[in-house]
């Protein structure tokens, strides 16, 4: 249930147990590294422990990181973020980002009619966070940076792709 840290408010707990995690799920993947790819976590409280935290993930043999839905500061667009980005590149560690990991994610949060709506809405965390990277800029000013989107199912991404090309051609100048 690591979606649940990825929303806890207080960072210095999350960072604490996601160090634990990288741990053990880098030692779980170390009996059949040919099979089990693990993927590390980080609470991101800064840019540069960020950084660090993809570095000692790589040195565990881990070969992603699962982002938290929101980070700790900016958004994922802002330029601070860049040379997070920049060492996501050079290790070869893709970023990850999970449904329920965003703030409007929260299980359990009221759904908006009946709650099988609320079900139904549990990918909008993922198209933020792709139109963020995307019309935010970020992919042009890292185009060698790999995002990876789980658990979201895919048939969204054509209409997806078609609205952002959409809104970009009628509001871009607004």
């Amino acid at each position: 249930m690591t979606w649940l840290l990825c929303n806890h408010p207080d960072f210095d707990y999350k960072k604490a147990c996601l160090d634990a995690y990288n741990l053990w799920v880098a030692e779980y993947c170390a009996a059949h590294p040919d099979r089990l790819i693990g993927l590390g976590q980080t609470a991101r409280r800064s840019v540069e422990e960020g950084i660090e935290d993809l570095r000692k993930m790589k040195e565990l043999g881990l070969r992603g990181v699962m982002m938290p839905g929101n980070p700790q500061v900016a958004d994922y667009d802002d330029p601070m973020y860049d040379p997070f980005y920049e060492a996501a590149i050079d290790l070869q560690m893709p970023l990850s980002f999970h449904i329920l990991t965003s703030k409007g994610d929260v299980v359990g949060a009221p759904p908006r009619g009946p709650k099988l709506n609320g079900f139904m809405s549990i990918i909008r965390g993922c198209q933020d966070i792709i139109g963020t990277f995307i019309l935010g800029g970020v992919f042009e000013r890292n185009p060698k940076l790999k995002v990876v989107c789980v658990e979201a199912d895919a048939g969204w991404v054509p209409h997806y792709m078609y609205r952002m090309d959409h809104a970009f051609d009628r509001h871009r100048y607004g």
